[in-house]
């Protein structure tokens, strides 16, 4: 690894052309860490040292008292109820876009977390437009690529792991990971100043392929989303960690349940039981 190499051989022309591979993604990360670290404590003191800093503080309460539809993308998503969100709030994810050619409907928040999702996705989520793009700066700090017209937050990984995960208030500071992006999108509403929120399309179970490398599965196939091309044979994905998302569900709902909040589950089916269940048709 390069952190164990001796740090002289850095200043070797053919050492580093050799090991490039390896070292060029290694500074790029560090010199993303260290800029994430100086840019969002700065505009935690309402200094912004950039406009991505300035944008999300702009999203500060701005849909106060107000309810939103958070989507996942599991099995039980229908095209049709998409149409009925129609200017409903809403946040999108990951590869939402392939139903965008079924619908007229595009949400009012697009967000990504995981960093396979951004790299093996790239270009389509790259070429997305005409709503916010809200992805964590961890997606690219290693391989420094951003995304057109993004606007990118701290995201704090898996540390407490196995432990729950804090839930983040202010997302100048941080958002906590949850092993789903879904737990995102909740602490971003909240953020927003939303009081109610529906999840939709969380089915919250998954098959998952036989073969696991260090915490990453390679796609057989397996059908766990809306979409028959969602994660093709041979893509990397992450360990689910289903259990460590229902604790990361729990700590959601404590949280806006403190804040005078409600979060329901409008899903058609699944096996999520964290939140209170409703009809989705009864809601329109």
């Amino acid at each position: 690894m390069v952190h164990s190499v001796n740090l002289n051989k850095y200043f070797n022309p053919l050492y580093i052309y050799r090991y490039r591979d390896q070292i060029i993604p290694y500074f790029y990360k560090k010199y993303y860490q260290v800029w994430d670290f100086i840019r969002f404590e700065a505009a935690k003191k309402n200094l912004y040292l950039t406009g991505n800093e300035r944008q999300l503080a702009s999203f500060k309460d701005i849909h106060k008292g107000k309810r939103c539809f958070i989507i996942g993308n599991g099995p039980s998503l229908n095209i049709a109820d998409l149409e009925k969100l129609g200017q409903e709030i809403s946040f999108a994810v990951n590869k939402i876009y392939l139903a965008f050619d079924q619908t007229n409907w595009r949400p009012s928040y697009y967000v990504v977390t995981d960093r396979l999702v951004a790299i093996q996705n790239y270009h389509e989520i790259n070429e997305l437009s005409g709503f916010p793009k809200l992805i964590s700066a961890w997606a690219i700090e290693k391989w420094n690529t951003p995304f057109k017209n993004a606007i990118y937050f701290r995201y704090k990984g898996y540390n407490s792991y196995p432990e729950p995960p804090g839930f983040g208030m202010e997302i100048i500071d941080k958002i906590y990971a949850g092993r789903t992006v879904i737990y995102a999108c909740i602490q971003l509403a909240c953020f927003m100043g939303i009081k109610e929120i529906f999840l939709l399309g969380i089915d919250f179970d998954f098959n998952e392929p036989p073969n696991m490398n260090n915490g990453i599965l390679t796609s057989a196939g397996e059908a766990n989303h809306f979409h028959p091309d969602y994660r093709k044979i041979g893509e990397k994905w992450q360990d689910p960690k289903i259990e460590y998302q229902k604790k990361a569900f729990q700590v959601a709902n404590e949280s806006i349940n403190r804040l005078g909040g409600r979060i329901y589950n409008a899903t058609r089916g699944g096996k999520l039981d964290v939140f209170h269940r409703v009809d989705f048709d009864s809601l329109f």
